[in-house]
């Protein structure tokens, strides 16, 4: 009884999006980042920061690397949409179901924005952008995120390619079993036979 009521709870239930540790631009679910803070981090500039990001052509840089002000989106998941409205800035690092996406402000004016899709599911993001900025795994804590809303989800990543069959030794045991399937079905017909 309690195991079917799990499995109704876990097909019924929206799943959560865990992301995590170490970041890069190939993450699931991070859409873009943008390196430094050229501004103020109020709603209002922190609105404009996660458009550009939202604007950004797959795999898109807007300057060169290494320096503030630099936008980047991601290389592998395209992501897009417009924002249409926000919930202000909150602490932590865990997100309610029901807001398309999170900039989060790592460290003050040394780190620098990252924009995440949450696909209006509930979500943890990493409290450190570990392997973006620093290879070190507590440095440039999280300082707030933003939330934000859209004309609808950005489209879900696309899904992992199909496993490839097993080739070489595999498929030879499997031969050699079949094989002796059939020969072992040809001795008993005779042996029946006789």
């Amino acid at each position: 009884m309690l195991l079917v009521a799990g499995m109704v709870a876990t097909l019924t239930g929206a799943q959560a999006v865990l992301i995590s540790n170490p970041l890069s631009l190939d993450t699931q679910f991070l859409v873009g980042i943008l390196n430094g803070q050229p501004g103020d981090s109020n709603v209002a500039t922190e609105t404009v920061y996660a458009q550009t990001i939202l604007d950004l052509a797959f795999g898109e840089k807007t300057g060169p690397a290494g320096q503030e002000g630099v936008y980047e989106a991601n290389t592998t998941f395209n992501y897009s949409g417009t924002i249409t409205s926000n919930g202000g800035q909150v602490g932590g690092t865990s997100i309610e179901a029901g807001w398309d996406w999170a900039l989060a402000k790592y460290d003050g004016q040394n780190g620098g924005y990252v924009l995440f899709a949450l696909l209006g599911q509930a979500s943890t993001i990493p409290q450190y952008p570990y392997g973006l900025w620093t290879d070190n795994t507590s440095q440039f804590a999280i300082s707030h995120l933003t939330l934000f809303d859209g004309g609808g989800s950005p489209p879900p990543p696309p899904p992992p390619p199909p496993p490839v069959p097993e080739g070489g030794p595999g498929i030879l045991l499997l031969g050699a079993l079949l094989l002796t399937l059939g020969g072992v079905k040809v001795l008993v017909s005779r042996r029946a036979l006789a």
